[in-house]
Formats: C-alpha cells, structure tokens, sequence
C-alpha cells in the first residue's frame, strides 16, 4: 500500500456498471417487472433507473408507485417485487462480464490498495455474486443496500481513520458522485456504458471507460 500522506490509499467500488458489465441487466429487469404498464409510464420507469444507478431497486420502485404510477404500494407487493427481481438478475449478474481490465487490476493491486465495493444491490445476494464470481479475496469488505452510498462511505472512513484526500469512489450514476461528494472524497467516473445519455457531460473530475485508464488517472490524482 502507498504510505505517503495524501497518496491514495483507498479504493471504492460500486459494482453494476463499474466492476462488471451487468447495468442492462438490471434495466431489463425493471422492464420485465413493468411491462403491462402504459407505454409512458414504462418509460418513465426505465428513465429514472438510467438516470439513477446507484439507487437500491427497493427505493426505486417506491419511487415508482408513488410518482409516475401514483398507485399504493403495499409491503407485500414491495417485497413480491423485490424477490421477482432478484430472480431475475441474479444468474445473469453471476455470468455477466468484467469491466474491461477490472479482474485483472484488482490482481495486481489488492495488496497496494484497500479494496471495497459500494453497491445499491441487497447485501445478501451481493455476496453471494462476489462469492460466485470469485472477487472475495480481492475486498477488504462489501458493502450493500441499505444503507444509502454515502451513510456506507461515511461509516467506513470514520471506523478505519482513512483520511478522505487517500480515498476516491469510483462510480457510474450521479448518486455515486452525490455520495463522494456528500463525503468530501474523490470521485472517477466510469462512462464506458453511458454512450447513449452521458450523464456525466461538464464535470471537472476523471473518467475512465475501462480500468486500463485507472492507473494513468490515479497518478495524475496523487500528484494534484
């Protein structure tokens, strides 16, 4: 691991998207939980969960009932809608492809780096995929839904002292980069999957669209 201070020392992960190629999974998901919706509100669905990847699928689809369906949503039918998701993507999220780069720079770098995956998937079945997936050795921790991101990163820092100029995230949504933000680290953006709407367009931090940059982009940051 880096010793100098202000060298990054810390890596934070969220994991669709960023560590795997498994977003259009997810959205597949949501169109099949939908699909006897009107044409306007399935739209309406699959565009806020494009626009906000890092959001768990249980606040998601709250969001849903309440502000493009505007129908009651029950625990029951939350919780069926929860488990018939996860029916869906699990399997598939198993057998989805890494990030270009990504198995093969947590290889070289899990012993120079804490490792730590942020996601908004449920903390059971996200263990289950690392596990599955044989990414278990290379984390420090996993961490998954709830909490929110930023509850997550806030935590970490304060329980292992890590100073947040060691710490960056590295996301694919705006709720990522709301969650950096919100605690004071620094943020890359992954943008190799978001050729159709680049929600990241304007900003001023990194992006990378494949971990092959990372390294370029961590250099640049340790000696900012």
């Amino acid at each position: 691991m880096n010793s100098a201070a202000g060298m990054i020392k810390v890596i934070l992960l969220d994991f669709d998207g960023v560590l795997v190629e498994s977003v259009n999974i997810k959205t597949a998901a949501f169109r099949e939980l939908f699909k006897d919706e009107e044409e306007n509100d399935l739209a309406g669905i699959l565009d806020y969960h494009k626009k906000h990847g890092g959001i768990s699928r249980r606040n998601k689809i709250i969001y849903f009932y309440k502000n493009i369906l505007k129908r009651k949503l029950t625990e029951e039918r939350l919780k069926e809608l929860e488990d018939r998701f996860s029916q869906y993507v699990k399997d598939k999220v198993i057998r989805a492809s890494f990030v270009d780069g990504a198995l093969e720079f947590l290889k070289k770098n899990y012993n120079r780096y804490d490792f730590y995956i942020i996601s908004g998937t449920p903390q059971k079945e996200l263990e289950e995929i690392v596990s599955k997936k044989n990414l278990s050795p290379y984390f420090l921790s996993v961490y998954g839904s709830p909490p929110a991101k930023s509850e997550i990163i806030h935590s970490l820092l304060s329980a292992k002292k890590y100073s947040r100029d060691e710490v960056i995230f590295v996301g694919d949504s705006p709720d990522d980069l709301e969650g950096a933000v919100k605690c004071g680290i620094k943020f890359v953006a992954r943008t190799g999957h978001l050729c159709e709407d680049n929600v990241f367009n304007n900003n001023s931090f990194p992006s990378i669209s494949s971990f092959c940059d990372l390294d370029s982009v961590i250099s640049e940051l340790n000696i900012r």
